[in-house]
């Protein structure tokens, strides 16, 4: 048997891409939170899992969510 491969470094230290993942209580939707650019203007997303359809819950400018 091996031994599972090394994780790089940058994704456990990394600035992330996706941050604070959430499931629904019956598993059906998945809810993130991301920033775009660095500006620290957090937006909500929600992920069909099915289709892989990401949609902005909190679309406008300046608002954090």
């Amino acid at each position: 048997m091996q031994p599972p491969p090394i994780i790089e470094r940058t994704v456990l230290f990394g600035n992330p891409t996706r941050f604070q993942g959430r499931l629904s209580p019956d598993g059906k939707h998945v809810l993130y939170i991301q920033d775009q650019g660095g500006d620290e203007n957090w937006h909500l997303y929600s992920i069909e899992l099915a289709s892989g359809d990401i949609t902005d819950l909190s679309p406008l400018e300046g608002v954090q969510a």
